[in-house]
C-alpha cells in the first residue's frame, strides 16, 4: 500500500465522525501537513486580487495569517492559478518564472518550494490550497495529485461552512468546474465523494451506509492517484 493511499484511508477515518466543517478543515490541513512533512499548509479564499488565509498549519516556520495580493506568489504563478492550473515549484532559488523581487519575497517568508492548487467554480478563481517547504524539494506525481484530491475535500467543507448546498450537482456543491468537466469518474461517484448522503432512518442501517460511502470516496481518490482519471487543474504547470 503506497503512502498516499494509506493517507487517504487515514484521512477518511479521521473525518468520518466529524460534522463541523471548520473542524474538518483544521484536521485536513494538519494531517496533510504532517504526512508530507510540509513546513506550511494554507487554505485561502480569493477576493478580487487578494487572498484571505482561512486555515494554516505550520511546522518550524511562522503560520500564515491575514490577507495579501495574490501576486505575492509571483505574477506568472498567479496567472497560472487563474487559468485553473496546479502550480509546482521545486526550487524558488532557480525557477525562471520568478522576478528577483518575487524570489526574494518568497524566500523571506521561508518558501523555497511549493504546490498551489487553485479551486475554480464556473470559471472563477475562488480559493487556493498550498503546500510549502522551507527547503527545495522534488514533488512526486503522487504527492501532487494527493494535494489536488485534498484541496477538493477542504473546498467542499468550506462551502458547507458558509451555508452552501451540497446537492446532486457537484458543481453546485462547490466542486471546481474543471473537475466536473474533465473527470467522468468524479461524476459517477459524486454521491460518495460529496459525503453528504442523508442519514438512515434506523440506527441498524446507518453503519453499512457510512461504510459504503467511505469505501466509494477512498476508491475514487485511489483511482485519481493511479492516473485512471484526469485531476483538477490540468494541465499541470511543472518546473
Amino acid at each position: 500500500m503506497s503512502d498516499e493511499w494509506q493517507f487517504l484511508v487515514t484521512l477518511n477515518e479521521r473525518l468520518r465522525p466529524l460534522r463541523d466543517p471548520i473542524q474538518i478543515q483544521d484536521v485536513t490541513v494538519r494531517l496533510i501537513g504532517e504526512h508530507l512533512r510540509a513546513s506550511r499548509v494554507n487554505y485561502a479564499q480569493i477576493e478580487g486580487n487578494e487572498f484571505v488565509i482561512r486555515r494554516s498549519y505550520a511546522r518550524g516556520v511562522q503560520p500564515s495569517a491575514g490577507r495579501g495580493p495574490v501576486a505575492r506568489l509571483g505574477q506568472h504563478i498567479a496567472d497560472a492559478c487563474r487559468r485553473g492550473e496546479t502550480v509546482v515549484v521545486s526550487d524558488v532559488h532557480r525557477d525562471p518564472r520568478f522576478a528577483d523581487a518575487e524570489r526574494a519575497r518568497l524566500l523571506a517568508t521561508e518558501i523555497a518550494a511549493f504546490v498551489e492548487v487553485p479551486l475554480i467554480k464556473e470559471g472563477q478563481w475562488l480559493a487556493m490550497f498550498g503546500i510549502h517547504s522551507a527547503m527545495p524539494r522534488i514533488w512526486t506525481r503522487d504527492q501532487i495529485e494527493l494535494v489536488e484530491v485534498t484541496a477538493e475535500r477542504i473546498w467542499v467543507a468550506d462551502v458547507r461552512a458558509r451555508g452552501g448546498s451540497a446537492g446532486p450537482n457537484r458543481r453546485s456543491a462547490g466542486v471546481p468546474a474543471e473537475t466536473e468537466r474533465h473527470d467522468p469518474a468524479a461524476r459517477r461517484s459524486c454521491a460518495h465523494s460529496r459525503g453528504d448522503m442523508p442519514p438512515a432512518r434506523h440506527a441498524p442501517s446507518r453503519q453499512p451506509r457510512r461504510l459504503r460511502r467511505d469505501r466509494g470516496r477512498v476508491l475514487h481518490d485511489r483511482r485519481r492517484l493511479r492516473g485512471r482519471a484526469p485531476v483538477a487543474g490540468r494541465p499541470l504547470s511543472m518546473d
